[in-house]
């Protein structure tokens, strides 16, 4: 059975209802907020943008979304439908990366309850602009068609 980002971003709600009192479960809905993100854009976004604003310099496949992304965003203000989504998903999609690699990884950091809410939040927002992208994108097709 395949999951959605919506399910990811659900379980990492679940998981900061019951974090009271369990670092954890904060963690762990702050990663599940970030791949909700992550896999979104991935899915959703990356099959509108073409192959020369794929970056291929040997970074990892997260640092190389968001750099397209970033490069589609920083290159298209006038000609391409988008550009303001494509903005806010790189700038976001980075500070959750940054919070997600100090929730797995850097376990000697404390990390509170609001953590898990500020990337839910993040993770929602990212989910709305990957839509709104899309539908501009669409529209723009549809215009030039």
């Amino acid at each position: 059975m395949a999951v959605t980002p919506a399910q990811i971003l659900a379980l990492a709600e679940k998981l900061a209802a019951d974090s009271e009192g369990c670092e954890a479960h904060v963690r762990s809905a702050v990663s599940r907020a970030y791949y909700a993100a992550f896999l979104a854009v991935a899915d959703e976004i990356t099959p509108y943008l073409d192959s020369q604003t794929i970056r291929l310099n040997g970074e990892g496949t997260h640092s190389q979304l968001i750099g397209q992304i970033t490069a589609y965003a920083s290159t298209a203000r006038v000609i391409r439908p988008g550009y303001q989504e494509a903005a806010y998903i790189s700038k976001t999609l980075a500070k959750m990366k940054l919070k997600r690699v100090e929730a797995d990884y850097r376990i000697d950091v404390d990390l509170d309850k609001d953590e898990s809410h500020k990337a839910i939040d993040r993770a929602t927002r990212v989910l709305e602009s990957v839509e709104k992208f899309k539908a501009r994108l669409e529209r723009a097709n549809a215009a030039g068609s």
